[in-house]
Parts: C-alpha cells; sequence; structure tokens
C-alpha cells in the first residue's frame, strides 16, 4: 500500500475483482492451436458467490465488519471469475485476432 486511497473498500474490492480475474485466466484457460480460449465456465463460483453475499449481508446487519470485509473479498474474487469467463464466453463468436489483426 502506497497511498491513502488504497486502503478504502472499493479500492480493495476492485483489487480483487482483477486478481480473481486474473487467477482464473491462469488457472482455467489454456489455448488450442488457433489461439482460441479453451474452459469451462466456473458454475461453482456463481453458488459461492451468492453464499458470500448472504454472509456479508448477514456480517453487516450484525456489525461484524472483519467478517463483512472477508466476505467482501470472497464475494469479489468470486465475481471477477465469473466477469472473466463471461467476457471469454461472448468472445468465443469472434475471429480471434493476433497482434489485432484477424487471422
Amino acid at each position: 500500500i502506497i497511498h491513502r486511497h488504497q486502503t478504502s473498500w472499493g479500492w480493495i474490492h476492485r483489487r480483487f475483482v482483477r486478481n480473481g480475474r486474473a487467477a482464473f485466466m491462469l488457472l482455467h484457460v489454456r489455448r488450442d492451436e488457433s489461439g482460441r480460449p479453451i474452459f469451462r465456465f466456473p458454475h461453482h463460483r456463481i453458488g459461492t458467490a451468492a453464499g458470500s453475499f448472504l454472509r456479508l449481508l448477514l456480517a453487516s446487519a450484525g456489525l461484524n465488519w472483519n467478517g463483512a470485509f472477508k466476505q467482501s473479498r470472497a464475494l469479489a474474487f468470486d465475481l471477477g471469475t465469473i466477469r472473466q469467463a463471461l467476457a471469454l464466453s461472448w468472445r468465443r463468436g469472434t475471429e480471434p485476432r493476433h497482434n489485432g489483426h484477424a487471422t
């Protein structure tokens, strides 16, 4: 942490969303011979995101800010993973691009 704003929940949330997206790409996505991404959609992340959201609400209602932060972090990671998978799913219909040019 270098700047004061990096301790805000919003900044940390965005960081974990990006972390979830990167982890999905590193752990679950491979490329075929033509460069197209190959992966399975992480359906289990939808369930874990829903569970984290519910636990976040319960922790916030009980004023358990430490627990709420932990659930917020888990939720952000799951949402980042789901967001990246959706982005890749939508891109599948387009032609693969290498160095900005269609092949």
